[in-house]
C-alpha cells in the first residue's frame, strides 16, 4: 500500500489526491495512481474525472479487473 492509499483509506481524500497526483507527474505511466485517484474522484461525486482515470489505467494496463469494474 502506498501512502496516498493509506490517506485515501483514513479520510484524508485531499492529502491522498496529492500523493496520487504527484506519482502521476513522476510516472505518468503508473497505473495504480490513476486507479486510486479515479477512486478518491468518485468518492467526491467528481464522476466524469473518475471515469477518465479508469479509462486511463486500462490504456496502461488493460487486464486491470478494478479498473474494470469501476466503469460499471
Amino acid at each position: 500500500m502506498n501512502l496516498g492509499d493509506a490517506l485515501a483509506r483514513k479520510g484524508q481524500p485531499d492529502e491522498a489526491m496529492a500523493h496520487f497526483e504527484q506519482a502521476i507527474k513522476l510516472q505518468p505511466d503508473y497505473a495504480e495512481a490513476y486507479y486510486n485517484r479515479g477512486n478518491v474522484l468518485f468518492a467526491k461525486g467528481r464522476i466524469d474525472e473518475a471515469i477518465a482515470d479508469f479509462e486511463k489505467t486500462l490504456q496502461i494496463q488493460p487486464s486491470d479487473a478494478d479498473a474494470h469494474t469501476g466503469l460499471w
